[in-house]
């Protein structure tokens, strides 16, 4: 049968090029010679949505049935549905001028590439189907391990080891430059003086003291009445001449004695003014067992 315009094969697919021949045959069986493209696309489309309506109501009637492919009875029972005479198709399959069509060209398989195997493939199980992918090779299922081993060698972990120590002390010197600038010190007075930080040698005897110290008061010598008794008792100290050891134990012995009797006198004395005071801020200075006054222990 000739046409005017036949598409080319690259635009249309074969689905399409079986659909247009159907077409195209039965045109001429009827006793056309010549067709326009747009007429037969028309009829084209005509019978891909007749086909279409066919599958989707043979489908239905499957699953109604409970069954998961169609079989001859419910493509004929959708053809009934459709309105369609099903006795004739038997005249119409035994005509006198039926054409053949050819079946399609089929495209030559595509080898896959060969590579280069190291063992056995295992085959499919009989649960898995054929057109799966293979199972790799065997030596793909070989752990190995994806870390680093460890270095032991000897001058290796020596110089990673100075090189960790240097990095360590750089930045320890860094950091001790930043914090404490009254004792750090530089190479050369420019944008670059942060590069070559230098600290001094001379440090603090404790530099963690203050934080120990308690600051939530501040007591002055004035302030504490045991202070003074403290001090006199320095001064005296240190205008006596020591005579021998044991009369410097005995003389300290006495002191402490004397210190804390005059302490218990204090505080026991209903005249003494300050005892208001101090009974006042017992229950304060409690609170804090740091600012406790100090008692001294009579050794003996």
């Amino acid at each position: 049968m000739e046409s005017s315009t036949y598409p080319s094969n690259s635009a249309i697919s074969a689905r399409r090029k079986v659909l247009f021949a159907a077409i195209s045959a039965t045109c001429q069986e009827i006793g056309f010679h010549s067709a326009d493209n747009y007429v037969l696309d028309v009829l084209m489309q005509m019978f891909q949505a007749f086909l279409s309506e066919l599958s989707y109501s043979a489908k239905c009637f499957t699953e109604h049935s409970g069954r998961s492919e169609p079989l001859a009875g419910d493509v004929y029972m959708a053809l009934i549905e459709m309105g369609f005479n099903v006795p004739s198709l038997c005249q119409y399959a035994q005509r006198s001028n039926r054409i053949m069509i050819p079946n399609p060209s089929q495209m030559p398989k595509q080898q896959p590439p060969k590579i280069l195997q190291t063992g056995k493939r295992r085959p499919h199980p009989s649960y898995i189907p054929d057109y799966l992918p293979p199972f790799p090779d065997s030596h793909s299922y070989i752990g190995t391990p994806t870390y680093k081993q460890p270095v032991t060698d000897y001058e290796t972990l020596r110089e990673k080891s100075s090189m960790q120590k240097r990095d360590v002390e750089r930045a320890l010197t860094r950091f001790m430059a930043r914090t404490s600038t009254s004792n750090s010190y530089s190479l050369f007075a420019d944008k670059q003086s942060h590069l070559f930080p230098l600290i001094g040698i001379k440090m603090n005897n404790i530099p963690y003291i203050s934080a120990l110290l308690p600051k939530d008061r501040i007591w002055n010598a004035q302030d504490n009445q045991f202070q003074s008794i403290l001090n006199a008792n320095k001064k005296s100290s240190s205008t006596t001449t020591p005579v021998t050891s044991s009369s410097n134990i005995t003389g300290a012995a006495d002191d402490a004695i004397k210190l804390n009797e005059s302490i218990d006198s204090i505080d026991d004395d209903p005249l003494n003014p300050n005892n208001s005071q101090n009974n006042n801020n017992s229950v304060d200075v409690i609170e804090n067992p740091f600012l406790l006054p100090p008692k001294i222990v009579n050794f003996q």
